[in-house]
């Protein structure tokens, strides 16, 4: 329930409006129950079992400070948007400057890599 519908640098959609809603067990529940690796999961599923947990332990944590739910997706997906729309102007950019002549391989590398460092801080794919 708490993983957002998107990968690293994916646009997410509008979420629900869940303020008001009687969430809240639902919410303790899934917080208490473990998330396990299971024979037969693929790499895909564990990579989502993963980041459910990572989640579920931030939330927790805000939840401490006064977070509600609602709240929490919603920030998440602002900063999901906000990566892929990064992503999005980091490869326009990349793509502008190999199409132009004037800027060399090396500058284009040294580019690149200045941009790899901030999509690795962000937990975002590198450009390869």
């Amino acid at each position: 329930m708490l993983v957002t519908p998107s990968t690293p640098g994916g646009r997410v959609p509008p979420l629900p409006d869940l303020r008001g809603m009687p969430i809240e067990k639902d919410i303790r529940e899934t917080l208490n129950r473990v998330v396990t690796a299971e024979k037969g999961d693929d790499e895909s599923r564990l990579e989502r079992k993963l980041l459910l947990a990572q989640q579920k332990e931030e939330f927790g944590e805000l939840s401490r400070e006064g977070w509600k739910f609602a709240d929490y997706l919603q920030a998440l997906r602002e900063k999901n948007n906000a990566d892929a729309d990064y992503l999005r102007d980091a490869y326009q950019m990349l793509n502008e400057l190999y199409r132009d002549e004037t800027v060399s391989d090396d500058e284009y590398k040294e580019y690149r890599d200045k941009v790899n460092v901030t999509l690795r801080e962000r937990g975002l794919p590198e450009i390869e």
